[in-house]
């Protein structure tokens, strides 16, 4: 990918595995923690909040 070094890739791989393990973009920018967080409540539902940054903080900041 265009902008992507070796260390880069390196960061990417060594933090994600085996990238077949996920169905989608979506589930790895999940992995990352970059999913807008969601919040309900009764029959009303927010999302496009702040992301959750759970997961590898150095895939997160990678891949930003």
């Amino acid at each position: 990918m265009p902008g992507i070094d070796i260390s880069l890739t390196s960061v990417i791989a060594g933090e994600i595995g085996d990238p077949n393990a996920f169905d989608g973009p979506r589930k790895l920018m999940g992995c990352a923690g970059m999913d807008p967080t969601k919040s309900e409540s009764g029959e009303t539902v927010r999302s496009g909040g702040h992301m959750l940054k759970r997961g590898p903080g150095a895939l997160r900041w990678t891949l930003m």
